[in-house]
């Protein structure tokens, strides 16, 4: 059975991965943007944009669940 620590423990381990995973989209998010500036809108760039759009938006509500429910379980103070 895991006591308060190694609960406390798992559940930063399990945010900051989940950060890591916002970095990552909003690093890919940026890369995106700058490839489709000034692309028309029928150009593949925008289709990239697109998909890195909705998954930064994907990670970001991944993110913020985790951290609901660490809150609300009273894992985080």
């Amino acid at each position: 059975m895991m006591n308060f620590t190694d609960t406390y423990e798992c559940v930063q381990v399990m945010l900051i991965n989940a950060a890591k995973d916002v970095a990552s989209a909003l690093s890919h998010l940026v890369n995106s943007a700058k490839n489709a500036s000034g692309k028309q809108a029928s150009d593949p760039a925008m289709g990239s944009l697109k998909e890195s759009a909705k998954v930064s938006l994907m990670s970001l509500d991944c993110f913020t669940d985790e951290w609901n429910i660490c809150r609300h379980s009273s894992c985080v103070t």
